[in-house]
């Protein structure tokens, strides 16, 4: 099994504890990898907990874990990379819906150099034009249910790239945890809000 070993999957794992976010709730990690966030809240009372991703080993991974902790009535791993599509029997009912964004963003010219076989790995670590964090703070907002929080994991080498797409999208974010990892680094998550 593969254990959430990320410093943004455990600052989050535990801001959702401290904020009863799991308990009786539909929680659904976009781009998902292992489902460490989905693992976390299915053991802590989830209602249900979704995984979304679209890379083979990381589905893999997540079913094994889903498997081997004994969450296979709770928990469900999906394959896709169309959040309105791959998750249209959730439309509404996302109490919490949460990813962490690739690196950096690049042209769609530059990923067209990318080699096939490196794409899949790739698009861990580019967004193509801003593609993927404006499907979520557009299609993946609107799925969320009537209280429904979206979240995201974010450091300081991201959150200008963020702040761009917010203004197109018309969102605001609230920064609900920093904390400094030991590289130095800020690590932030960010609750998002229709702008006023």
């Amino acid at each position: 099994m593969y254990p959430p070993v990320g410093k943004s999957s455990a600052i989050f794992a535990d801001y959702l504890i401290k904020n009863d976010l799991i308990k009786g709730k539909v929680i659904v990690e976009i781009r998902s990898g292992c489902m460490p966030i989905g693992i976390f809240a299915a053991k802590n009372g989830a209602k249900r907990a979704v995984g979304l991703d679209s890379n083979v080993d990381a589905l893999r991974c997540a079913q094994e874990n889903v498997i081997g902790n004994s969450l296979a009535g709770r928990s469900s791993v999906l394959t896709g990379d169309n959040i309105t599509k791959d998750l249209k029997e959730y439309n509404g009912k996302i109490d919490v819906l949460f990813t962490n964004l690739p690196w950096d963003e690049i042209s769609q010219r530059d990923y067209n150099k990318i080699p096939k076989d490196r794409k899949a790995l790739s698009n861990s670590f580019y967004d193509v034009n801003n593609q993927f964090i404006t499907s979520i703070l557009t299609e993946g907002y609107n799925l969320l249910s009537k209280n429904g929080k979206l979240y995201i994991t974010a450091t300081d080498r991201v959150l200008p790239r963020i702040d761009k797409v917010c203004q197109k999208t018309n969102r605001n974010y609230k920064v609900v945890v920093q904390e400094a990892h030991k590289n130095g680094n800020m690590h932030y998550i960010l609750e998002f809000s229709a702008a006023k």
